[in-house]
């Protein structure tokens, strides 16, 4: 946002506004989200509402409870014991077929079909495990159930699609892919 002028602490004044001055219609999702983007560009306003999500996240769905991990990755420096324990929460939820996995309901919300979905939240998974231990063997199994989902060439909407592509960015990243240097004859 920075790069085509916006103005990022007007733009995070509005979202914590939003949040604060209507908070009859602001999801627990939402409130995560606006906390991973404050802790990704460094703040701290929210770190209190992040700290009560995480002791209510036993009522929350994987998506938000991903978000609230990857706040905790973003403002700790990638080391936090609090996303390791959100991590070990929802792998209880991930059941394994063969080489795909499918990720159980944990909660009896409705899934929003243009962000929350069931694609949207193992594509967070897939993020969070990433960033955590890039070599975990559930990682491999998240990205061929990504793929098997998705048709001719996106997801359900685009919102889902780019979520999808910054995980599997994320896996990239991980794993360094991007280092590797092939030539083909």
């Amino acid at each position: 946002a920075k790069d085509f002028g916006y103005d990022i602490d007007k733009l995070m004044g509005y979202i914590r506004n939003e949040l604060h001055n209507h908070p009859d219609i602001a999801y627990d999702y939402e409130r995560a989200y606006a906390c991973y983007l404050q802790a990704k560009l460094g703040k701290q306003e929210m770190n209190h509402i992040l700290d009560n999500l995480y002791e209510k996240r036993g009522d929350l769905n994987h998506s938000t409870n991903v978000l609230i991990a990857l706040a905790y990755l973003a403002k700790e420096n990638n080391s936090s014991v609090r996303a390791d324990t959100i991590a070990k929460e929802i792998r209880s939820y991930l059941q394994i077929d063969g080489r795909t996995v499918t990720v159980l309901p944990k909660t009896r919300i409705n899934m929003w079909e243009w962000y929350n979905s069931e694609t949207e939240q193992m594509a967070l998974i897939l993020e969070l495990l990433c960033m955590l231990n890039p070599q975990d063997q559930m990682i491999d199994k998240l990205i061929y159930s990504l793929l098997q989902n998705q048709s001719h060439g996106y997801w359900q909407n685009t919102a889902t699609t780019s979520r999808v592509l910054e995980a599997i960015y994320a896996y990239i990243k991980g794993r360094k892919l991007d280092d590797t240097n092939y030539t083909g004859s």
